[in-house]
């Protein structure tokens, strides 16, 4: 292949016309590619940040990634399809299903946080968050295993930057 188109380009060249046919053709046995013809040569669909070429489980997946390039007829070509071979298995992420887990934990605790911090705030009264033991403890707690901990005590201690605007050092 002498070029290549992520997505978005292929989106652009076809919106412009250069795309003369696209086809869809089975590598590997059970996967399949999108390869575009247009007047400059036959770029092959890529994925965008690595730049490697774009493989589909099954070329449904493909027509579909076609039609949302803006493509809506294509050839397909089955030569190199091995119909035993069945579906490949789907690519899994293990680091980013753990670091979605993870994110997911700290937001709901982030969200336990701020409705007691709600409600405390609400059954006393008072608009100084600083001046509230609960408040300042459950905020407490949740930085606990962070490493500034003792620059955030000060900072608690300092009060709200609007009570300490107009000191003197």
């Amino acid at each position: 292949m002498d070029q290549t188109y992520d997505i978005d380009q292929a989106r652009l060249a076809a919106k412009v016309g250069a795309i003369t046919t696209a086809h869809v053709r089975a590598v590997d046995g059970n996967q399949w590619a999108v390869v575009f013809t247009t007047p400059a040569g036959t770029p092959e669909l890529v994925t965008t940040r690595q730049r490697d070429p774009r493989r589909f489980r099954d070329a449904a997946l493909a027509l579909k990634a076609l039609r949302d390039i803006g493509i809506l007829s294509a050839v397909v070509d089955m030569e190199r399809w091995d119909t035993a071979a069945g579906k490949p298995p789907a690519w899994s992420r293990p680091e980013q299903s753990k670091a979605m887990k993870a994110r997911h934990q700290r937001a709901a605790a982030d969200a336990e946080l701020e409705q007691r911090v709600k409600e405390t705030m609400g059954q006393s009264g008072s608009e100084d968050w600083t001046k509230n033991d609960q408040v300042v403890a459950a905020i407490t707690e949740k930085i606990k295993d962070i490493e500034f901990q003792s620059v955030i005590e000060d900072a608690v201690k300092a009060g709200p930057p609007s009570s300490r605007i107009g000191r003197k050092k």
